[in-house]
């Protein structure tokens, strides 16, 4: 009821109503004089709405008669309670709990039975739904049947049904199984050569991709451990300048380590061929001349003599 009750006269009074849990539509209608739906003379009476307002607030309304108050809340069942307003009795409060059971909610890790944060969402198979978080009280209609849904960073979600069937507190308990890491899919190569230093390319066969450009240490006692997605089929290539290049192919698979090593040799120079030298008389002396295939021309000239 409003602090100031200055405004209710004689023949005013007025009628608050609270609701658990509250937020609740109150609708306020005369329905009688002498008893509900009864007016003078017992003649019948015609029902006048007054107004409405959400729980909690105060209604003004004349001494003398009787009212119904029908509260609606969503997902609840609908409430209608009479009251009588008299010169003794003007101003009535009263406070109606809907038909509700409490839940506990929470959920405990599988491996520890420690307490986890989680998020749940809460609905029947009519109109109610709502979200919360860790841990949760809450109040919701019943009779009911509820579909919790769980889940939590870390965890497998799973599902609890539960059946309220009258207004008590119900304790719900999940226990959520961590998600175990999964084991990568991978193979480890363990390459290496001789001499080091060597440029190595990882070539995946089915997409013609290069996975990993490497190169090898200068010891050729000491490998590169290069992990590479398994199953699959590599070639490895190995190039050094001055030296042959090597394509080496490997199958693997997952968990699984290989030793891929590669001796690389010098590349054979050719020597250049002698060329084929030759010789002309020229009177008494031998000229040597470098035998080309090309035509040879001597000009030979002779000082006059004066």
């Amino acid at each position: 009821m409003p602090e100031d009750n200055r405004f209710y006269s004689l023949d005013m009074g007025g009628i608050e109503i609270n609701t658990i849990p509250d937020g609740a539509t109150a609708t306020f209608t005369k329905i009688g004089i002498l008893a509900p739906f009864v007016g003078y003379g017992g003649l019948p009476f015609t029902p006048e709405t007054i107004g409405t307002c959400t729980t909690g607030c105060s209604m003004p309304l004349e001494v003398g008669y009787w009212y119904s108050v029908r509260l609606e809340k969503r997902c609840y069942r609908t409430m209608e309670k009479f009251y009588h307003l008299t010169p003794e009795n003007p101003l009535i409060a009263d406070e109606l709990a809907f038909p509700s059971a409490t839940l506990n909610i929470s959920a405990v890790d599988s491996a520890t039975g420690g307490r986890i944060a989680f998020t749940a969402l809460i609905t029947d198979d009519t109109c109610y739904a709502k979200r919360v978080t860790s841990p949760s009280r809450i109040i919701v209609p019943a009779p009911a049947t509820y579909t919790i849904r769980f889940g939590a960073e870390g965890y497998h979600g799973t599902t609890i049904a539960q059946d309220v069937v009258n207004r008590g507190m119900y304790n719900i308990i999940a226990t959520l199984e961590p998600i175990s890491t999964p084991e990568p899919e991978i193979a480890t190569l363990k390459i290496s050569s001789t001499p080091g230093s060597a440029n190595v390319s990882i070539v995946d066969t089915a997409t013609s991709s290069t996975i990993a450009t490497i190169t090898t240490p200068e010891s050729s006692a000491r490998t590169v451990n290069v992990d590479v997605p398994a199953p699959a089929t590599y070639c490895i290539i190995f190039s050094k300048e001055g030296y042959n290049t090597i394509t080496k192919t490997q199958s693997v698979e997952i968990g699984e380590r290989y030793n891929i090593s590669a001796t690389l040799r010098p590349l054979e120079i050719p020597s250049e061929t002698p060329p084929e030298v030759g010789g002309i008389n020229v009177g008494k002396y031998i000229i040597p001349v470098v035998i080309t295939g090309a035509a040879l021309v001597i000009l030979l000239s002779k000082k006059e003599e004066k």
